[in-house]
């Protein structure tokens, strides 16, 4: 059955609800350098499986979900915003508090005060992981019988010279 196209009726759904389910999941922030106070929207508290509002967000909490590899490099991010009042911007990955991995790029700016002085930063997280997950397939689908043949290929049906073992 066909999506209905009148726009009053009740059944339907705009195209960008479609386009919208299909990206990866985003959610905003921001971090108040003064107070080191972070808000999380919705989306953000989510991504780290917590219902919105259950935690209060602390660069502590941040930090500790981060990946081990990648804690220190957001560490030292989140100190160069504090300290020179530059945005906090990365492509990092965190644990969830099932210890799911995300991939996510944060993307933010500064936050400036009447003076012109940056007094914050905010921006957005983009959770990149069913994308790359989806790439990763995707390019193994192709090259993975790539490999296959290539291997058969040079797979010897004579002597090896080199080692004296033959098929």
């Amino acid at each position: 059955m066909a999506e209905p196209t009148d726009q009053t009726s009740p059944e339907f759904v705009p195209e960008w609800v479609h386009i919208a389910a299909e990206r990866p999941a985003v959610g905003s922030f921001r971090f108040w350098f003064a107070t080191r106070r972070w808000e999380w929207s919705p989306e953000v508290y989510r991504m780290h499986g917590y219902e919105p509002g259950e935690i209060e967000p602390t660069t502590e909490l941040l930090l500790a979900h981060k990946h081990p590899e990648d804690r220190h490099y957001v560490a030292e991010a989140i100190a160069r915003s504090i300290g020179q009042g530059e945005p906090f911007s990365s492509r990092h990955r965190f644990l969830d508090v099932s210890g799911n991995e995300h991939n996510v790029m944060v993307v933010a700016d500064r936050i400036f005060d009447a003076a012109g002085r940056p007094v914050g930063t905010s921006g957005f997280y983009v959770d990149l992981s069913e994308e790359l997950a989806d790439a990763e397939r995707d390019m193994l689908d192709v090259r993975m019988p790539e490999m296959v043949a290539a291997r058969t290929a040079v797979r010897p049906s004579a002597p090896c010279a080199c080692s004296g073992v033959t098929e």
